[in-house]
Protein backbone atom coordinates (compact mmCIF):
# COMPACT_ATOMS: atom_id res chain seq x y z
CA UNK A 1 0.00 0.00 0.00
CA UNK A 2 1.10 3.79 -0.24
CA UNK A 3 1.30 4.49 3.47
CA UNK A 4 3.74 1.72 4.19
CA UNK A 5 7.34 2.65 4.90
CA UNK A 6 9.96 -0.06 4.01
CA UNK A 7 12.79 -1.31 6.87
CA UNK A 8 14.93 1.57 7.95
CA UNK A 9 13.15 4.02 6.01
CA UNK A 10 11.94 7.45 7.35
CA UNK A 11 8.30 6.90 8.27
CA UNK A 12 7.77 10.68 7.71
CA UNK A 13 9.28 13.99 6.56
CA UNK A 14 10.95 15.80 8.98
CA UNK A 15 8.84 19.53 10.45
CA UNK A 16 12.22 20.95 9.74
CA UNK A 17 12.27 23.09 6.27
CA UNK A 18 14.23 21.58 3.79
CA UNK A 19 17.48 22.86 2.65
CA UNK A 20 17.71 23.61 -1.60
CA UNK A 21 20.56 22.59 -2.89
CA UNK A 22 20.24 24.45 -6.50
CA UNK A 23 23.64 26.66 -6.87
CA UNK A 24 27.00 26.54 -7.73
CA UNK A 25 28.35 22.98 -7.12
CA UNK A 26 31.64 23.94 -4.77
CA UNK A 27 29.26 26.31 -2.28
CA UNK A 28 26.45 23.77 -2.30
CA UNK A 29 29.09 20.88 -0.28
CA UNK A 30 29.78 23.94 2.31
CA UNK A 31 26.38 24.57 2.87
CA UNK A 32 24.92 21.00 2.97
CA UNK A 33 27.55 20.04 5.93
CA UNK A 34 26.85 23.06 7.60
CA UNK A 35 23.11 22.23 7.12
CA UNK A 36 23.90 18.73 8.47
CA UNK A 37 25.69 20.00 11.16
CA UNK A 38 23.24 22.37 12.66
CA UNK A 39 20.44 19.99 12.44
CA UNK A 40 19.15 20.32 8.92
CA UNK A 41 17.37 16.33 7.71
CA UNK A 42 15.75 17.00 4.87
CA UNK A 43 17.44 17.79 1.56
CA UNK A 44 15.85 19.16 -1.71
CA UNK A 45 17.58 17.65 -4.96
CA UNK A 46 16.31 17.69 -8.62
CA UNK A 47 17.79 16.13 -11.85
CA UNK A 48 18.27 19.23 -13.46
CA UNK A 49 20.41 20.12 -10.89
CA UNK A 50 24.78 19.71 -11.18
CA UNK A 51 24.93 19.15 -6.96
CA UNK A 52 24.16 15.50 -6.61
CA UNK A 53 28.21 14.85 -5.95
CA UNK A 54 28.47 17.30 -3.99
CA UNK A 55 25.18 16.61 -1.56
CA UNK A 56 26.60 13.28 -1.53
CA UNK A 57 29.73 14.38 -0.46
CA UNK A 58 28.86 16.45 2.20
CA UNK A 59 26.03 13.68 3.59
CA UNK A 60 29.51 11.37 3.45
CA UNK A 61 31.34 13.68 5.69
CA UNK A 62 28.65 15.12 7.94
CA UNK A 63 28.70 11.07 9.89
CA UNK A 64 24.64 11.34 9.73
CA UNK A 65 23.37 8.12 8.78
CA UNK A 66 21.30 7.90 5.31
CA UNK A 67 18.55 6.80 6.85
CA UNK A 68 17.82 9.89 9.22
CA UNK A 69 18.07 12.23 6.23
CA UNK A 70 14.95 13.05 3.96
CA UNK A 71 16.19 13.01 0.26
CA UNK A 72 13.57 14.63 -2.08
CA UNK A 73 14.37 14.84 -5.61
CA UNK A 74 12.38 15.80 -8.70
CA UNK A 75 12.68 14.50 -12.44
CA UNK A 76 12.92 16.78 -15.21
CA UNK A 77 9.42 16.78 -17.02
CA UNK A 78 7.15 14.32 -16.75
CA UNK A 79 8.70 11.13 -17.00
CA UNK A 80 6.37 9.22 -20.13
CA UNK A 81 8.20 6.75 -22.14
CA UNK A 82 9.36 3.37 -21.89
CA UNK A 83 9.87 2.97 -17.93
CA UNK A 84 12.98 1.13 -18.42
CA UNK A 85 14.08 4.68 -19.54
CA UNK A 86 12.88 6.55 -16.64
CA UNK A 87 14.16 4.20 -14.05
CA UNK A 88 17.84 4.39 -15.35
CA UNK A 89 17.27 8.33 -15.09
CA UNK A 90 16.58 7.76 -11.47
CA UNK A 91 18.70 5.01 -10.95
CA UNK A 92 21.99 8.01 -11.80
CA UNK A 93 20.30 10.46 -10.36
CA UNK A 94 20.82 8.02 -6.87
CA UNK A 95 23.99 7.22 -8.33
CA UNK A 96 25.33 10.94 -8.25
CA UNK A 97 24.13 11.52 -4.42
CA UNK A 98 24.90 8.24 -2.93
CA UNK A 99 28.40 7.92 -5.54
CA UNK A 100 30.91 5.43 -4.48
CA UNK A 101 29.22 4.07 -1.01
CA UNK A 102 28.62 0.14 -0.74
CA UNK A 103 24.96 -0.08 -0.76
CA UNK A 104 25.00 -1.81 2.36
CA UNK A 105 26.06 1.28 4.16
CA UNK A 106 23.18 3.58 3.80
CA UNK A 107 20.21 1.88 5.52
CA UNK A 108 17.06 0.90 3.61
CA UNK A 109 16.28 -2.18 2.01
CA UNK A 110 18.66 -4.45 1.35
CA UNK A 111 20.53 -1.51 1.94
CA UNK A 112 19.26 -0.48 -1.23
CA UNK A 113 20.07 3.90 -2.81
CA UNK A 114 16.28 5.30 -2.62
CA UNK A 115 14.78 9.00 -2.71
CA UNK A 116 12.40 9.44 0.13
CA UNK A 117 10.38 11.78 -1.79
CA UNK A 118 10.36 11.75 -5.79
CA UNK A 119 8.93 14.60 -7.59
CA UNK A 120 7.70 15.52 -11.57
CA UNK A 121 9.35 18.63 -11.28
CA UNK A 122 6.64 20.72 -13.99
CA UNK A 123 3.98 19.54 -16.01
CA UNK A 124 5.55 19.93 -19.40
CA UNK A 125 7.90 17.44 -21.50
CA UNK A 126 11.30 16.41 -19.84
CA UNK A 127 13.95 19.09 -21.38
CA UNK A 128 12.85 22.40 -20.89
CA UNK A 129 14.88 25.40 -18.88
CA UNK A 130 13.29 26.87 -16.42
CA UNK A 131 16.13 29.66 -16.45
CA UNK A 132 16.20 30.77 -19.34
CA UNK A 133 13.75 30.05 -21.58
CA UNK A 134 10.66 32.65 -22.42
CA UNK A 135 7.78 31.54 -19.68
CA UNK A 136 5.12 32.81 -21.99
CA UNK A 137 5.90 29.55 -24.22
CA UNK A 138 5.36 27.49 -20.91
CA UNK A 139 1.52 28.70 -20.61
CA UNK A 140 -0.11 27.78 -23.98
CA UNK A 141 -3.15 25.60 -24.49
CA UNK A 142 -1.81 23.11 -26.37
CA UNK A 143 0.96 22.74 -23.03
CA UNK A 144 -2.06 21.79 -20.99
CA UNK A 145 -3.40 19.45 -23.68
CA UNK A 146 -0.11 17.88 -24.07
CA UNK A 147 -0.21 17.75 -20.10
CA UNK A 148 -3.90 16.03 -19.96
CA UNK A 149 -2.68 13.61 -22.53
CA UNK A 150 0.22 12.32 -21.04
CA UNK A 151 -0.15 12.84 -17.33
CA UNK A 152 -1.06 8.75 -17.20
CA UNK A 153 1.82 7.19 -18.51
CA UNK A 154 4.12 9.21 -16.26
CA UNK A 155 2.17 8.49 -13.59
CA UNK A 156 1.74 4.89 -14.01
CA UNK A 157 6.18 5.04 -14.61
CA UNK A 158 5.95 6.91 -11.19
CA UNK A 159 4.00 4.14 -9.37
CA UNK A 160 5.83 1.63 -10.74
CA UNK A 161 8.95 3.69 -9.58
CA UNK A 162 7.56 3.23 -6.19
CA UNK A 163 6.70 -0.42 -6.59
CA UNK A 164 10.38 -0.93 -7.25
CA UNK A 165 11.62 0.90 -4.25
CA UNK A 166 13.69 3.05 -5.64
CA UNK A 167 11.31 6.08 -4.10
CA UNK A 168 9.33 5.83 -0.98
CA UNK A 169 7.04 8.38 -1.97
CA UNK A 170 6.10 9.95 -4.87
CA UNK A 171 4.26 13.52 -5.58
CA UNK A 172 4.47 16.41 -8.25
CA UNK A 173 5.78 20.32 -8.61
CA UNK A 174 4.25 23.43 -10.10
CA UNK A 175 0.74 21.47 -10.26
CA UNK A 176 -2.00 23.73 -10.00
CA UNK A 177 -5.59 23.00 -9.45
CA UNK A 178 -6.35 22.29 -12.87
CA UNK A 179 -3.42 19.77 -13.43
CA UNK A 180 -4.30 18.53 -9.68
CA UNK A 181 -7.76 17.62 -11.10
CA UNK A 182 -6.74 15.69 -13.76
CA UNK A 183 -4.37 13.80 -11.62
CA UNK A 184 -6.74 12.93 -8.39
CA UNK A 185 -9.71 12.04 -10.84
CA UNK A 186 -6.52 9.48 -12.42
CA UNK A 187 -5.48 8.03 -9.10
CA UNK A 188 -8.90 7.55 -8.48
CA UNK A 189 -9.12 5.47 -12.27
CA UNK A 190 -6.16 3.24 -11.64
CA UNK A 191 -7.56 1.81 -8.44
CA UNK A 192 -5.39 -0.66 -6.75
CA UNK A 193 -3.23 0.15 -9.12
CA UNK A 194 -2.62 4.09 -7.99
CA UNK A 195 -0.95 5.25 -5.84
CA UNK A 196 -2.16 8.74 -4.34
CA UNK A 197 -0.21 11.80 -4.56
CA UNK A 198 2.22 12.63 -1.29
CA UNK A 199 3.28 16.23 -1.65
CA UNK A 200 3.25 19.29 -3.99
CA UNK A 201 5.96 21.55 -4.26
CA UNK A 202 4.83 24.97 -5.18
CA UNK A 203 6.48 29.05 -5.37
CA UNK A 204 4.58 30.74 -2.16
CA UNK A 205 6.03 33.45 -0.37
CA UNK A 206 4.29 36.79 1.46
CA UNK A 207 2.75 38.14 -2.26
CA UNK A 208 1.70 34.23 -3.32
CA UNK A 209 0.11 32.57 0.05
CA UNK A 210 -1.79 30.45 -2.75
CA UNK A 211 -4.23 30.19 0.35
CA UNK A 212 -7.11 27.93 -1.73
CA UNK A 213 -4.46 25.92 -3.55
CA UNK A 214 -2.68 25.12 -0.04
CA UNK A 215 -6.19 24.66 1.71
CA UNK A 216 -7.28 22.28 -1.17
CA UNK A 217 -4.13 19.86 -1.61
CA UNK A 218 -3.83 20.15 3.16
CA UNK A 219 -7.75 19.04 3.37
CA UNK A 220 -6.99 15.66 0.91
CA UNK A 221 -3.88 15.20 2.57
CA UNK A 222 -0.99 16.62 0.42
CA UNK A 223 1.77 17.74 2.14
CA UNK A 224 2.72 21.40 0.73
CA UNK A 225 6.28 22.72 0.20
CA UNK A 226 7.77 26.36 -0.60
CA UNK A 227 10.19 27.00 -3.40
CA UNK A 228 11.59 30.33 -3.28
CA UNK A 229 9.80 31.51 0.01
CA UNK A 230 12.16 34.41 0.78
CA UNK A 231 13.36 35.42 -3.09
CA UNK A 232 11.63 38.62 -3.58
CA UNK A 233 11.65 39.55 0.03
CA UNK A 234 14.36 42.59 -0.89
CA UNK A 235 11.75 44.04 -3.09
CA UNK A 236 8.66 43.72 -1.15
CA UNK A 237 10.26 46.02 2.02
CA UNK A 238 10.79 48.74 -0.59
CA UNK A 239 7.26 48.94 -1.66
CA UNK A 240 6.08 51.92 0.02
CA UNK A 241 2.73 50.24 0.96
CA UNK A 242 3.88 47.83 3.83
CA UNK A 243 5.70 50.29 5.76
CA UNK A 244 2.12 51.53 7.89
CA UNK A 245 -0.06 48.78 8.65
CA UNK A 246 2.71 46.18 8.55
CA UNK A 247 4.97 48.19 10.73
CA UNK A 248 2.43 47.98 13.23
CA UNK A 249 1.36 44.48 12.75
CA UNK A 250 5.00 44.20 13.19
CA UNK A 251 5.77 45.82 16.65
CA UNK A 252 2.66 44.21 18.07
CA UNK A 253 4.64 40.94 17.55
CA UNK A 254 7.85 42.75 19.04
CA UNK A 255 9.57 42.76 15.71
CA UNK A 256 10.33 45.38 12.60
CA UNK A 257 10.57 44.98 9.08
CA UNK A 258 14.36 44.20 9.14
CA UNK A 259 13.35 40.80 10.64
CA UNK A 260 10.61 40.09 8.01
CA UNK A 261 12.70 36.58 6.71
CA UNK A 262 12.23 34.17 9.34
CA UNK A 263 8.69 35.75 10.45
CA UNK A 264 7.57 34.73 7.19
CA UNK A 265 9.41 31.22 7.07
CA UNK A 266 7.28 30.77 10.44
CA UNK A 267 4.41 31.49 9.00
CA UNK A 268 4.54 29.14 6.21
CA UNK A 269 5.22 26.89 9.15
CA UNK A 270 2.28 27.60 10.88
CA UNK A 271 0.50 27.01 8.07
CA UNK A 272 1.57 23.40 7.71
CA UNK A 273 4.04 24.08 4.53
CA UNK A 274 7.85 22.76 4.69
CA UNK A 275 9.83 25.64 3.30
CA UNK A 276 12.94 24.97 0.85
CA UNK A 277 15.38 27.51 1.70
CA UNK A 278 19.59 27.79 1.82
CA UNK A 279 21.81 30.32 3.21
CA UNK A 280 25.66 30.35 2.71
CA UNK A 281 25.34 31.76 6.28
CA UNK A 282 25.58 29.43 8.92
CA UNK A 283 23.77 31.68 11.16
CA UNK A 284 20.81 32.13 8.98
CA UNK A 285 20.34 28.37 8.72
CA UNK A 286 20.46 28.41 12.26
CA UNK A 287 17.79 31.14 12.40
CA UNK A 288 15.77 29.11 9.42
CA UNK A 289 15.71 25.88 11.07
CA UNK A 290 14.43 27.72 14.61
CA UNK A 291 11.88 29.72 12.68
CA UNK A 292 10.00 27.08 11.60
CA UNK A 293 9.96 24.97 14.52
CA UNK A 294 8.14 27.92 16.40
CA UNK A 295 5.90 27.87 13.45
CA UNK A 296 5.30 24.00 13.68
CA UNK A 297 5.12 24.87 17.21
CA UNK A 298 1.92 27.00 16.77
CA UNK A 299 0.35 23.94 15.86
CA UNK A 300 0.59 23.80 12.04
CA UNK A 301 -2.85 25.81 12.12
CA UNK A 302 -3.31 29.55 12.56
CA UNK A 303 -6.45 29.12 13.63
CA UNK A 304 -6.23 26.63 17.02
CA UNK A 305 -9.61 26.45 18.78
CA UNK A 306 -10.33 29.01 21.19
CA UNK A 307 -6.60 30.91 21.02
CA UNK A 308 -6.23 33.45 18.64
CA UNK A 309 -3.65 33.50 15.86
CA UNK A 310 0.26 34.71 16.92
CA UNK A 311 1.07 38.02 16.84
CA UNK A 312 3.95 36.94 14.24
CA UNK A 313 0.89 35.11 12.41
CA UNK A 314 -1.17 38.07 12.34
CA UNK A 315 1.55 40.16 11.32
CA UNK A 316 2.58 38.02 8.12
CA UNK A 317 -0.97 37.78 7.36
CA UNK A 318 -1.67 41.75 7.45
CA UNK A 319 1.57 41.63 4.99
CA UNK A 320 0.23 38.76 2.72
CA UNK A 321 -2.74 41.45 2.20
CA UNK A 322 -1.09 44.24 1.50
CA UNK A 323 0.72 42.87 -0.81
CA UNK A 324 -2.40 41.38 -2.46
CA UNK A 325 -4.20 44.28 -2.77
CA UNK A 326 -3.87 47.24 -5.19
CA UNK A 327 -1.49 49.73 -5.03
CA UNK A 328 0.73 47.52 -3.77
CA UNK A 329 0.26 44.64 -5.63
CA UNK A 330 0.60 46.26 -9.14
CA UNK A 331 3.98 47.98 -7.82
CA UNK A 332 4.64 44.21 -7.06
CA UNK A 333 3.93 42.87 -10.48
CA UNK A 334 5.58 46.27 -11.86
CA UNK A 335 8.78 44.86 -10.34
CA UNK A 336 8.37 41.64 -11.30
CA UNK A 337 8.42 39.70 -8.15
CA UNK A 338 7.52 36.69 -8.71
CA UNK A 339 8.82 33.02 -10.27
CA UNK A 340 7.90 33.50 -13.62
CA UNK A 341 8.06 29.95 -14.37
CA UNK A 342 5.57 29.19 -11.48
CA UNK A 343 3.34 31.89 -12.78
CA UNK A 344 3.02 30.53 -16.48
CA UNK A 345 1.97 26.86 -15.30
CA UNK A 346 -0.64 28.15 -13.12
CA UNK A 347 -1.94 30.14 -15.90
CA UNK A 348 -1.66 26.81 -17.84
CA UNK A 349 -5.51 25.84 -19.16
CA UNK A 350 -7.17 23.99 -22.17
CA UNK A 351 -8.38 25.87 -24.75
CA UNK A 352 -11.41 27.58 -24.65
CA UNK A 353 -11.42 27.23 -20.72
CA UNK A 354 -11.53 30.69 -18.62
CA UNK A 355 -9.31 30.41 -16.11
CA UNK A 356 -9.03 32.70 -12.79
CA UNK A 357 -5.68 34.73 -13.06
Amino acid sequence: GAGVTRQGRLAAMPASPALGTMGPEDGIEAIVEAGLRVGYRHLDLAEIYSTGPAVGRALAASGVPRREVWLTSKLDGLPCGDYAEVKARVQAMLAKVHGEQGAGELGGEEGGHYFDLLLIHYPLPRGRDLATEDPATMSRAEDFEWFQSNIREAWKNMVHLHRDGLVERIGVSNFYSQHIEVLDALVRDLGEDGVPVFANQLFIDAAHPEKDLVEQLTRTGVAVLAYRPLAFMPNYVIVEEISGPVSEALAAAGEGLTALQPLVLEWLAARGITPVCSSANEAHLEGNLAACAKGTGMGGTADVPGGAPSPVFAAIEVLAATLQSSPAADMVAMIGAVDEYAQAFRQQMASGASGSS
